[in-house]
């Protein structure tokens, strides 16, 4: 192929969030699902990053003033703890039920039973109230 141009596509800096825009606004949406395989690795992978993140930044902000590394790291921590609550709505969602139900993840020795469902209890197959199962 002597003469042809071999060019590599670049992607350009803008195109990155909106593919990562496409991707999680979804999931977003009031109507989203998570099976119980997406709950676990979310729920794995908000905790085990949000508490290295949490680790680093009240460090970095430990060293310029030991109560504002102690308030950074409680925002890390309640951001994770929503995006728990999210993940658990969407997986409540696959089961057809309301996401209100993820209060009760709140009251403890209760919490155990919704816990334990968002586990072990299948998601509707095809549509429900919120929507097509999750790809």
């Amino acid at each position: 192929m002597a003469g042809e141009e071999h060019t590599k596509r670049v992607v350009s800096a803008s195109e990155v969030p909106a593919r990562l825009r496409a991707k999680i606004e979804p999931k977003l949406e009031s109507s989203h699902r998570f099976g119980r395989k997406s709950y676990i690795l979310g729920l794995l992978s908000v905790n085990i990053v949000g508490f290295i993140v949490a680790v680093v930044v009240g460090v970095i902000f430990a060293f310029l003033s030991e109560t504002l590394g102690h308030v950074m790291t409680i925002l890390v921590f309640v951001l994770m703890f929503i995006l728990d609550l999210f993940i658990c709505v969407g997986r409540f969602h696959d089961m057809n039920r309301s996401g209100w139900w993820a209060l009760f993840m709140l009251i403890p020795y209760v919490n155990v039973v919704p816990a334990l469902a968002l586990l072990l209890v299948p998601g509707t197959d095809g549509y429900n109230d919120y929507g097509p199962p999750e790809e």
